[in-house]
C-alpha cells in the first residue's frame, strides 16, 4: 500500500456547444486511439457562495470528518477531497468596482479576470472546455452544459454582460457556451430520435434510408477510371455510409422511452419545479455519459446574483441571495439549509453515477472526476479566497481535508489538466504550480 502524503508535501506539489465531426459521431468508439482507462469529468456549480463554517470540515487528514453541510455525502466520504484555503483572486474587482459575482461565476472553471462590458467579452477557455478539447473527439458531444430556469428578469452585474452570469464553460476568451435549462431541450439533444412517436420514428427512418441510398449510388458511379489512393478514399467514404446506416439503426443506448418521454415533460413553471428539473438533469448527465455522448459536463444549479427562491428548502419565503447577504432574519439557518440540499443533489449525482456500469469495468464513479464549488466563499463579503472546493470520483487519488494556505484555484485546474494528460506549464491568470490530486 502507497502511503499518502504529508499536506506539506501536497503543498509542495507543483510543475513547471460545439459537436465532433460527423466521422467521430458515428465511427464505432475502437476506431479511436485508446490513451488508457477512460476518464470523465462533471462540474457542478452552485451559486452565491456558501455558509463557510457549516461547510468546512472540522479536523484536517486524510479521514474526511464531515461537516454539517457535507453529512449527505457519509457514503462517500472515502471517496472525497475537501480542499480549503484555495484562493481565485483574478475574479476579485478593482474598486470602485464591485461587481464579484459576475466575475466570480465567468471565472470559476477559468482563473482569469474578466473584461467589463457589456458586448465586448474577454475571459479564457474553462477547464471543462480544455478537457473537451483532448478527449471530446471520442464523442457525439464535445461537451454538455446543463443548468436550471431563471424566473426572474434579466439582470446584469454592474456594466457585465449578463452572459457573465449565466456561463461557466468558455470554448475561448468571447466564446461562452449557452446551457439548456429545460429538460425536453437536453432530451432532444442527447436522445432526439428515441422520443418521436412511433410512426414518426419509421417515416425518419424510411427517409433516412432513401438518403444514404442515393449516396451510396452516386458514389457507386463515380468509382470508374480512379486511381488507386482515390479508390480508397471513396471506399471509406462508403463504409462510412454504412457506418451512418448502422449508427442509426442501432437501439439507442437510454432509458425506456416512456423515461425519456418523463423527462421530457418535467415542469418548468417556476421556482417549485426546481428540484424535479435539478434531478432531471442530473439523469440526464449520467445517461450522457453511460450513452458515451460524452465526457465533459457542467451542472449549475443555479445563476449568481439573481433572485432564487427556493420554496421546497424549509418554506423558504426569502431568496437565496438575500439569505446569502444577510438581509433577513433566519438568513443563517435558511442559508445553512440551503446549502445542505445543494450537497444532497451532488449525493444523488454521485448515487447515479456509482449505479450505471462504466466502460473501464467498474462503475461511472469510478471514471469520473466531480468537481464542485461556487464563485467565491462567503456570500456577504464576496470573497475571493477559501472556495469551498469538493472533488468525489475514482480518479480522485487523495481523500480527506487538506488545507492549502492560500494556493491559487487555478493551481488546482492546472493539476487536474495533467490528470487527463494535458501538459501544460501555466493556467487561468495565476495558476503556475500543479496541485495534482488525480491518479
Amino acid at each position: 500500500m502507497s502511503r499518502r502524503p504529508s499536506r506539506r508535501a501536497i503543498l509542495r506539489m507543483g510543475g513547471a456547444l460545439a459537436a465532433a465531426p460527423l466521422a467521430s459521431a458515428v465511427l464505432p468508439r475502437h476506431a479511436f486511439a485508446d490513451d488508457g482507462p477512460v476518464k470523465r469529468l462533471i462540474c457542478v456549480f452552485s451559486p452565491n457562495g456558501m455558509c463557510m463554517p457549516a461547510w468546512t470540515p472540522p479536523e484536517e487528514g486524510e479521514d474526511l470528518f464531515l461537516s454539517p453541510t457535507l453529512a449527505p455525502l457519509e457514503d462517500f466520504r472515502d471517496r472525497a477531497l475537501v480542499l480549503s484555503g484555495l484562493n481565485n483572486l483574478p475574479i476579485a474587482p478593482t474598486p470602485p468596482d464591485a461587481s464579484f459575482h459576475a466575475r466570480g461565476t465567468a471565472g470559476w472553471l477559468t482563473g482569469r479576470s474578466v473584461r467589463r462590458s457589456g458586448t465586448d467579452l474577454r475571459n479564457g477557455i474553462s477547464l471543462d472546455q480544455r478537457i473537451a478539447q483532448r478527449v471530446g473527439d471520442a464523442t457525439r458531444l464535445r461537451s454538455l452544459e446543463l443548468g436550471v430556469p431563471v424566473w426572474a428578469p434579466p439582470m446584469c452585474d454592474m456594466g457585465y454582460s449578463c452572459v457573465y452570469l449565466s456561463a461557466i464553460s468558455w470554448a475561448g476568451p468571447a466564446t461562452p457556451l449557452p446551457k439548456l435549462v429545460e429538460p425536453r431541450q437536453a432530451v432532444e439533444l442527447l436522445f432526439g430520435a428515441t422520443t418521436r412517436p412511433q410512426d414518426d420514428q419509421q417515416a425518419w427512418e424510411s427517409g433516412m434510408d432513401r438518403v444514404l441510398a442515393a449516396a451510396s449510388d452516386r458514389v457507386g458511379g463515380l468509382s470508374s477510371g480512379l486511381s488507386p489512393a482515390d479508390a480508397a478514399r471513396l471506399g471509406a467514404y462508403r463504409d462510412g455510409l454504412g457506418a451512418v446506416r448502422e449508427s442509426l439503426a442501432a437501439p439507442p443506448c437510454a432509458d425506456s422511452p416512456d423515461r425519456l418521454a418523463e423527462l421530457a415533460t418535467i415542469c418548468t413553471d417556476g421556482p417549485e419545479c426546481t428540484p424535479d428539473i435539478v434531478r432531471a438533469m442530473t439523469d440526464l448527465t449520467v445517461a450522457a455519459m453511460a450513452c458515451d455522448q460524452t465526457r465533459v459536463a457542467t451542472l449549475m444549479l443555479g445563476d449568481s446574483l439573481l433572485p432564487r427562491y427556493m420554496p421546497f428548502v424549509n418554506d423558504l419565503q426569502d431568496d437565496h441571495h438575500s439569505l446569502s447577504h444577510r438581509e433577513v432574519p433566519g438568513w443563517q439557518e435558511g442559508l445553512e439549509a440551503i446549502d445542505r440540499w445543494t450537497m444532497e443533489q451532488v449525493a444523488y449525482l454521485l448515487e447515479q453515477l456509482e449505479a450505471h456500469p462504466g466502460s473501464n469495468g467498474g462503475t461511472l464513479l469510478d471514471e469520473t472526476v466531480v468537481l464542485f464549488g461556487s464563485e467565491f466563499s462567503d456570500g456577504w463579503q464576496h470573497s475571493p479566497r477559501d472556495i469551498p472546493t469538493l472533488l468525489v470520483g475514482g480518479p480522485v487519488g487523495l481523500t480527506g481535508h487538506w488545507h492549502m494556505e492560500g494556493r491559487p484555484l487555478a493551481d488546482l485546474h492546472l493539476g487536474l489538466l495533467r490528470g487527463f494528460g494535458i501538459n501544460e506549464v501555466q493556467f487561468g491568470d495565476d495558476g503556475t504550480q500543479a496541485i495534482d490530486v488525480l491518479l
